[in-house]
């Protein structure tokens, strides 16, 4: 009577619980089809443009910085194919993160299946679609879209003991996120020799595993050699905090974001943020006891079987290599702690979860019926519908639409300068406008001694610029430096505004200028109605040839050369 009651409850809250699921999937998957959504890190990608059309981005020194640093093989090569059969870039970078979204799924409800019931099933798929860490992590359309997908088969494979299904999945990552090759060729030798006992195999049979375990080794070590390959085209490479008094952007200050200097707080803090409320000290407790209750699971698993061995395997393999790195390159090592420790999470949570409620089956009677309804509420405690914690911070709303397409429709070589940030939707103008930018954000890496120094003179010269109290700034801009328009932000020169923000030693010239100026000062405030191109509520699209009386040649010849990068 309990188990036919438990059923009949357990199939109520089922089916609610994957109603949500399904109305959080069309709302993700809305989100990742809707071409006014995009991922921050999707600017990056503009330089494949010129796959479909060499003429664009020609002597542009940011595309040449990005195409300095090749993508790995088959995302590199998959990526070209589509746009010289015709495809379009940015349908592309729709397409790439739908496929591994259902490819990541799919490996969650393969692994929940090997390892329990329909209810785990149902419970860890709808975890990994309530959290936006994950479509956070793929919707990029980067090299790391891959790494949940290929960590989430590589542990079915090791469920199965797929000695062919790691290999290939080894040498996948190295084609596709050579940062997961490591990991995957220690589970693949830790499954050949400690599951598979390699020592007490007959000889023959011995030295084909090593064989095959030599030649994947190789092969891996070359694709993740090439990815890790610098280039002496921008001056000496810099490790972070080095050099930090000739290059503060090397510095806690400078470029380099939260994940590199505190990977641990990071990751955790990557956790917290998925919750409907501010991450304070509820949402790392809820975290802590998501945690628990996911040791609890692996705990929980019956010894010996498969499903327990896999997962052990992975997560031991994990964890040497996680702290391997964060012991010898700590400022790397977040993203070995993020990716595998995710993706068994809402595994092993729905198995904690589902055997916690029957070890107390007598007092809560209906034991699957609660399992899923604590589920459903832990799903509802997620963020899922906010399309700017699934990876999409930016909206092109018809502010930015606009001065899209005027970029667009500018000749191929007009250069485009914006104020630079994390914030700024219009850093955008290379990937969707096809148009050159004269500082971006995304760009400004604090790898290489030379390119800093080049962009620290571009961004010099655009802070005097925007922050211009007379004409000089926007003629060295334009005269020296060759750009053409320059997208004002207009919020940033309205009442009660602080100041226009940048990263070390930026910080500083821009608040000397600001704090030395009245607000009726700058130029861009109220700028002459005869240099604006184009004007919405947001932003004015100033001419600067207009600007600096230089219309008339309808060229840059009176300013003089042109400066160099």
């Amino acid at each position: 009577m309990l188990t036919r009651t438990d059923a009949r409850y357990g199939k109520v809250f089922g089916t609610l619980f994957l109603l949500y699921v399904g109305a959080a999937l069309f709302v993700q998957t809305s989100f990742i089809v809707d071409p006014s959504y995009l991922h921050e890190e999707e600017r990056s990608l503009f330089r494949y443009h010129q796959a479909g059309d060499p003429g664009l981005f020609a002597g542009d020194y940011i595309a040449a910085f990005f195409a300095a640093f090749p993508q790995p093989y088959l995302y590199d090569w998959a990526t070209r194919l589509w746009l010289q059969a015709g495809g379009d870039l940015l349908v592309w970078h729709r397409l790439l993160p739908l496929a591994c979204w259902l490819a990541f799924l799919a490996g969650i409800a393969e692994m929940a299946r090997r390892i329990g019931d329909r209810v785990t099933l149902l419970g860890a798929v709808g975890l990994a679609v309530a959290q936006p860490i994950y479509l956070h992590q793929i919707t990029s359309a980067l090299p790391h879209a891959f790494a949940f997908p290929l960590l989430i088969w590589a542990a079915a494979a090791l469920v199965h003991g797929s000695v062919a299904g790691l290999v290939v999945l080894t040498l996948l990552s190295g084609l596709l996120y050579p940062a997961m090759t490591p990991l995957l060729g220690l589970i693949l030798a830790w499954h050949l020799i400690g599951t598979e006992r390699l020592f007490a195999k007959k000889s023959l049979e011995r030295n084909r595993s090593l064989l095959l375990l030599a030649i994947t080794g190789a092969l891996s070590l070359w694709m993740v050699h090439a990815a890790l390959q610098g280039t002496d085209a921008f001056g000496a490479a810099l490790a972070p905090m080095q050099q930090t008094e000739a290059f503060p952007e090397n510095g806690p200050q400078g470029r380099h974001f939260s994940g590199v200097f505190s990977p641990l707080t990071y990751v955790a803090g990557k956790a917290a943020t998925q919750f409907r409320w501010a991450p304070d000290l509820l949402s790392f407790l809820l975290l802590m006891v998501f945690a628990c209750v996911a040791l609890y699971g692996l705990a929980a698993l019956e010894r010996g079987s498969a499903g327990r061995r896999a997962l052990v395997v992975f997560g031991l393999c994990a964890l040497l290599l996680g702290t391997a790195v964060f012991v010898l390159k700590p400022f790397h090592s977040y993203r070995f702690l993020l990716y595998p420790a995710f993706t068994l999470l809402p595994l092993l949570f729905a198995v904690g979860l589902q055997r916690f409620c029957w070890t107390f089956r007598r007092s809560l009677r209906f034991p699957n019926a609660a399992t899923l309804g604590l589920l459903a509420l832990i799903a509802l405690s997620f963020d899922s519908f906010d399309h700017k914690k699934l990876g999409y911070w930016w909206h092109l709303g018809a502010d930015q639409q606009a001065v899209m397409a005027f970029a667009e429709a500018q000749p191929q070589d007009s250069l485009f300068a914006v104020w630079p940030g994390s914030g700024s939707e219009l850093e955008m103008i290379p990937y969707v406008a096809r148009r050159p930018l004269f500082v971006m954000y995304k760009a400004h890496y604090p790898s290489y001694q030379d390119h800093l120094l080049a962009m620290r003179a571009r961004m010099q010269a655009l802070i005097d610029a925007y922050l211009a109290t007379d004409a000089g700034g926007l003629r060295t801009l334009h005269c020296d430096w060759g750009v053409d328009y320059l997208v004002v932000d207009r919020e940033h020169f309205a009442e009660g505004y602080a100041r226009p923000r940048y990263f070390a030693p930026f910080d500083r010239r821009i608040a000397e200028i600001w704090g030395g100026s009245r607000r009726q000062d700058f130029l861009l405030g109220r700028p002459d109605p005869g240099w604006v191109a184009v004007t919405t509520q947001r932003y004015r699209v100033l001419d600067l040839a207009r600007a600096v009386g230089d219309r008339q040649a309808d060229s840059r010849e009176s300013c003089g050369p042109a400066g160099t990068p």
